[in-house]
């Protein structure tokens, strides 16, 4: 799935209680908080390794290897079919990894905005409360009937 390069690096970089702790058979990522942006080049088209293969490379790296290891969300950018792209195709790539890379730090902020938001959605437990609401408003509509109140 990885090239043996990546792989290797991987296995070097990622290691135990630098990436993630064991603690009484459980594992403790250690690399929360971080955010990854992979891209990945292929000769098969992209839509037939999206939605035909499912990104099996994708999904390892991100989830079993990022993901495993704390490091969430992982954003994608796949390029391909990479053999019979024309010099024009690849510079456009190229221009277009260049501009995502100059958007990655307005990407981060969106993250942590979008993290703390959802922090203070559990927060106030509105799972619990939306069926409460939901009663008294109901309640509340059929006394006003009964009241003959609009």
């Amino acid at each position: 799935m990885l090239p043996a390069r990546l792989k290797g690096l991987l296995d070097r970089v990622l290691t135990p209680e630098f990436a993630f702790r064991e603690i009484d058979g459980r594992y403790e990522p250690l690399l929360t908080g971080r955010t990854a942006h992979l891209i990945t080049t292929m000769d098969t088209p992209i839509w037939v390794y999206r939605f035909i293969y499912n990104s099996p490379g994708v999904r390892a790296l991100s989830l079993a290897t990022l993901g495993f290891c704390g490091i969430k969300p992982v954003e994608v950018s796949r390029i391909g079919p990479v053999k019979p792209s024309t010099l024009a195709q690849r510079m456009r790539w190229l221009e277009q990894m260049k501009a995502e890379g100059e958007h990655v730090l307005a990407w981060r902020a969106c993250v942590r905005r979008r993290a703390a938001a959802w922090s203070w959605f559990k927060l106030v437990r509105l799972q619990f409360y939306a069926m409460t609401m939901l009663a008294y408003g109901l309640g509340a509509a059929r006394a006003a009937s009964f009241a003959g109140l609009p």
